[in-house]
C-alpha cells in the first residue's frame, strides 16, 4: 500500500491509500509504474500491510506536478528505505507480539501469491512458501525496529503502545490477546526473547500447559523425542 500525503491541503484531501499488486524476486521489486489521483502531493509512505513496517521516500519528487517519482532503497542502518519484513500485526512497530503472532504458523505451508485483499496474519514473511526459521529472522532480526516518520506527522509510535520485548501470560489475559499465549514455550509466564531462543533450539511445547507439560526437543536432523521438565514430577 502506498500512502500519499498532501501535508498543506484541507483535511479531506489530505490523504489517499493506493493499493498496487508488486512482483518479488529474491525479495525486491523493480521499478514500478502507479497509478496514483491527482493531487498535489508532497509525500509517499509505503508498506506490506501483512509483514513490513512502513517506509516513507525521502526524494519524492514530480516535475509536472503528473509524474511522481520516489525510491525505497537500501538498508536502514545505512540510510536507505527498504520496507522492513516482521510486523505481522500491521501496527507500527516489531516486537515480542509478532513473535507470538508468528509462532503457531511455525512450520506450516503457505503461499507466496499474497494478492491485494489477503487476509493475515501471514507469516511466511520471505514468499518461500513455508513457515520456518527463515522467516523468523525477521521478527527477531528486526525486534524494535518502529515505522518511519510518517507523512505530516500522522501515526507516531508512542513508548506507551510499544514496542515491547517482554510481556506476561497475565497481561496477555487481560487485555485479550489470548492467541498469544501459546508462544510462551518454556511456560515461565512470560512470552519474551527466551521462547525465540527457546524455538530455535528446538524445545517447543507438544501441549497446552495443563501442569504436566510434555516438550518436544528436535534434533538438527528433524527427529524429535519426548521429555518431562527437570524439577519435581
Amino acid at each position: 500500500t502506498f500512502d500519499l500525503w498532501d501535508c498543506d491541503g484541507p483535511a479531506d484531501a489530505q490523504h489517499v491509500a493506493v493499493s498496487e499488486t508488486l512482483t518479488f524476486v529474491d525479495g525486491f521489486a523493480s521499478i514500478v509504474d502507479l497509478r496514483i489521483p491527482s493531487g498535489a502531493w508532497e509525500c509517499i509512505s509505503a508498506s506490506d500491510e501483512l509483514h513490513t513496517l512502513s517506509s516513507t521516500a525521502p526524494d519524492f519528487t514530480t516535475v509536472d506536478g503528473v509524474l511522481y517519482t520516489a525510491s525505497f532503497v537500501g538498508p536502514r542502518a545505512f540510510g536507505g528505505h527498504w520496507l522492513l519484513g516482521g510486523n505481522l500485526n500491521d501496527d507500527r512497530f516489531i516486537d515480542i507480539r509478532d513473535f507470538g503472532i508468528f509462532f503457531p504458523f511455525f512450520l506450516t505451508v503457505a503461499t507466496s501469491d499474497t494478492a491485494c485483499g489477503t487476509t493475515g496474519p501471514h507469516a511466511n514473511i520471505n514468499g518461500d512458501s513455508v513457515v520456518d526459521l527463515l522467516d523468523l529472522v525477521f521478527v527477531s532480526g528486526n525486534s524494535l525496529q518502529t515505522s518511519e516518520a510518517a507523512c505530516c506527522g500522522a501515526g507516531a509510535v508512542s513508548a506507551v503502545t510499544g514496542p515491547v520485548m517482554s510481556i506476561s501470560v497475565d497481561e496477555l489475559r487481560r487485555t485479550g490477546q489470548h492467541d498469544l499465549i501459546a508462544a510462551d514455550i518454556n511456560r515461565d509466564g512470560f512470552l519474551d526473547v527466551n521462547d525465540i531462543v527457546a524455538l530455535i533450539e528446538g524445545d517447543v511445547p507438544s501441549e497446552p500447559n495443563d501442569g504436566s507439560l510434555r516438550h518436544r526437543k528436535q534434533d538438527k536432523a528433524g527427529r524429535s523425542e519426548r521429555r518431562r521438565p527437570s524439577g519435581r514430577q
